[in-house]
Order: structure tokens, then C-alpha cells, then sequence
């Protein structure tokens, strides 16, 4: 009698426990994924780099616009439609050549990044099966980074230009859960535009990542 009533008790509290990483609480996440970069060209002429190269600069080749990126997020699941997140996510240098129209040959390189660290309300919607879909919402401060690897003549002569803009983001992600803590996530976030056009030169940066999630 005193066992079946212990078992009686404790199966609801049980359950809730269960049920607790699903419905609500903290969690953190770790992504890898590819970074993509939407660069307005003509920025770059006008750019830090460009007004040191004077003429001598005056075209610019991207050659890649991609780069690898990283995100270490964490947030708060309010309820299953709800949430808070944080976001600290870096995309990594993609090569920018300016050439000398004159001659056709190049006048410098440099490597172009972005940081981002992000504040976003979410919107989720968690199936029975596990698996769950989120809209995000928020801003983002971007840091855009334009260093100088090669030069023709030698050192530029200055600091890597550097420019900090704050922004509208948005996001996309889905996840499905192996267990009640842990799941694979796939993100898809927009962070705007990075950079200024007379010092970094701007790229609209958008970064598809897939991550490991563990819910505290």
C-alpha cells in the first residue's frame, strides 16, 4: 500500500521532469557553417584601403564571397511558442583585390570579416515528434574588418580599417531532438549590413549554420 502510493506520487512529478526541457528553459548551442557575403563593389574605391591606393586602386576584385563561420548562442525557452536568444557569431575573411587599371595588375589585397553579436525574440513551434521550427527577430551590432595582407609597394601604412553598425536581423532554424536535452539544430541567420563605405567598405552578411544544441 505505503509503495503504490510513493509510485503514485512520484510518476506526475516524473513526468513533469520530462517534460521540463521541452517546454521551457535555458539552453546553449555550437554551430559551424558557411558564411555569405553580398558585397556592394563600389564601396570599396571609397573605402580606407581604396583612398590610400588613390588611383592606383581604383578596381576592385572579390574573389570569394564566402567564408567560414562560427556561432556560440545560448537563450531561454519562455513556453513552446516562446523565447528569448543571445548570439555571438563571426564570419570568416574572404579575399578583396583592388587593381590597377592602368597597368591591370593588383595594387593590394585584403581580407574582409564580420562579427555579430545578437539579441533576438523567438518564435517556435515544438511537435510531439520532436522536432521544431522557430522564427527569430531582433538587432544585431555587426564589426566589419577590412585587413591589408599584401601590398605592391610595400606597407599601407595604417591600421586595419575597422567599423561597427547596428542592425535589423532576422532568422530561420529547425531542430529536431534525439533526447529531451539534446538536439541538431539548422540555422539561417541575417545580420543586415555590415561595415561603413568610407572605412570597410559594406557587405549584406547572412550565415547558414548547423549546430548541437543542449538544453540545461
Amino acid at each position: 500500500m505505503c509503495s503504490a502510493f510513493l509510485l503514485s506520487a512520484t510518476l506526475p512529478v516524473m513526468a513533469q521532469d520530462r517534460e521540463g526541457p521541452r517546454d521551457h528553459g535555458w539552453y546553449v548551442c555550437y554551430g559551424l557553417g558557411a558564411g555569405q557575403y553580398g558585397f556592394r563593389g563600389g564601396d570599396f574605391s571609397k573605402s580606407a584601403v581604396g583612398r590610400l591606393l588613390g588611383s592606383a586602386g581604383d578596381t576592385v576584385v572579390i574573389a570569394n564571397v564566402s567564408g567560414g563561420a562560427s556561432k556560440l548562442y545560448g537563450g531561454y525557452n519562455l513556453n513552446r511558442l516562446f523565447g528569448l536568444e543571445a548570439a555571438l557569431a563571426t564570419v570568416g575573411a574572404t579575399e578583396i583585390a583592388y587593381r590597377n587599371t592602368a597597368t591591370g595588375k593588383n595594387a593590394a589585397k585584403t581580407d574582409y570579416s564580420v562579427s555579430a553579436l545578437t539579441l533576438a525574440g523567438v518564435a517556435r513551434h515544438e511537435f510531439d515528434s520532436g522536432f521544431v521550427v522557430m522564427g527569430k527577430v531582433g538587432v544585431a551590432v555587426t564589426g566589419a574588418r577590412n585587413d591589408c595582407v599584401i601590398a605592391q609597394d610595400g606597407p599601407l601604412g595604417t591600421d586595419a580599417p575597422v567599423s561597427g553598425e547596428t542592425n535589423f536581423c532576422w532568422g530561420l532554424s529547425a531542430c529536431h531532438k534525439f533526447t529531451p536535452r539534446w538536439a541538431l539544430m539548422l540555422d539561417h541567420d541575417n545580420f543586415g549590413t555590415a561595415g561603413v563605405a568610407k572605412q570597410t567598405g559594406r557587405a549584406k552578411v547572412q550565415t547558414p549554420v548547423a549546430s548541437v544544441q543542449y538544453r540545461v
